[in-house]
Order: C-alpha cells, then structure tokens, then sequence
C-alpha cells in the first residue's frame, strides 16, 4: 500500500500516547473492472510494511466485488459487507443524471447540491448528515474491532467525503476518484486523521485515470 513513512516520534510512536493504530487505513472507492481491482490489490500487499488483516466492504455489489479480488490476493478468506458503507440514498434523484436530476426534480436537486447537509432529499433519500453519521458508525465499530492493527475498507467517493468532514470539520477538496487510496488512522480516543487522500499514484501508467470518475447514472 502506498503510505506515508513513519518517522520517530509521529504516527508509528502513538501508541504511547493514545493513539495505538487502531485505524481504517484504506478507504477505497470502487473500481471499475476486475483489471483495477487486481492492480490495487497487487499494490496493497507490495507496498503495506504492517500485515493487512481483514477487508470490509459496502453491500453493494460494486463495491464488495472489488473488496473480494483484494482479500483473496492478500490471502485472507472472506469480506465483511455492511449497509452502513453504501452510497448516499438519493430518493427520488436515484438513478437519474444530473442533466435529468436538475430538469425532474430540481427542488431535490436543490438539497443534494445543498452544503448544509441537514435535510433529506425527497423519496427516502439521506441528508448529508445522515450519511456521515453512519459511516462515522462504520468506522468507529471497525476501528474498535481491530485495535492496532490495518484494515482495507472499500466504499464510495460520498462515504469518503463525508469521513472528510468528520475527520477535518471541512468538506473534501474535489471529487475522489475511482480507486483511490485514502489512509486514515482513528485513536482510541475517536480522534480521526487522513494520514493520506486521494492517492493515485499506482494507478499511473495502468490506463484508468482518463476515466476515474466514472460509475454511471446510478453510480455515486
């Protein structure tokens, strides 16, 4: 995996200081063929200097298909999926392009492009809140379950803005693009860090950076 190296004194030392790596260190947003997914796991099991010890997975299946080819190059058995890692739920804007979003629905385009993040879009969608708080959830259960130890996560570029949020209290700068490599570290004190974002390198020279943001109508 593609990380920062550890000084003394910083993020490797913080054991004694609370911080012990209870972590999610990879926060990964799906690819979009196997081709990607063998790539980055190739990468993750090449590059990671601590054993990467479990994978967890949005439910929804372009997520945990890629969560899967992960685990099994790295050799670990099985990929543990919740409903808490899925995309946003954008109610009556599922499914649409944002050209049809805008035309259809605009007042629930309105609050989808909204930064307060405090109502829900209409249909059964989610406020931005709300999904930060399930992920939030999501993070800090996988977190106290693997105390010290690395985990990859895969989930989706809105999961991972809204974990921008908790972390910093700022939203993300940009899109996240497919693929990318995000290293967070969460102490035992719920204190969150991006230890790295976006991080694309070992995708040069592969051929997917042209299309890395890419997912389709229903995709997010």
């Amino acid at each position: 995996m593609e990380r920062q190296r550890e000084a003394p004194g910083t993020i490797g030392d913080r054991s004694k200081r609370r911080w012990k790596e209870a972590s999610i260190r990879c926060m990964l947003k799906r690819l979009e063929c196997s081709q990607e997914s063998v790539e980055l796991a190739e990468h993750l099991a090449k590059q990671s200097s601590q054993k990467i010890t479990a994978v967890y997975s949005s439910d929804l299946r372009r997520a945990s298909d890629t969560a899967q080819t992960i685990a099994e190059k790295l050799g670990l058995s099985q990929v543990s999926t919740t409903p808490l890692l899925r995309e946003r739920h954008l109610g009556r804007l599922q499914g649409l392009t944002p050209k049809q979003a805008r035309e259809r629905e605009a007042h629930a385009f309105k609050i989808l492009a909204s930064s307060s993040g405090d109502e829900p879009i209409p249909g059964g969608g989610e406020s931005f809140g709300e999904m930060r708080d399930r992920a939030a959830r999501a993070a800090q259960d996988i977190a106290r379950q693997h105390e010290g130890e690395r985990v990859v996560v895969v989930t989706h570029g809105g999961v991972l803005q809204s974990m921008h949020v908790t972390a910093t209290g700022k939203p993300a700068p940009g899109r996240v693009p497919n693929a990318s490599i995000n290293v967070l570290s969460i102490s035992s004190d719920n204190q969150w860090k991006f230890q790295s974002w976006c991080d694309v390198e070992h995708l040069k020279g592969v051929g997917f950076l042209s299309s890395a943001f890419g997912g389709g109508a229903k995709s997010g």
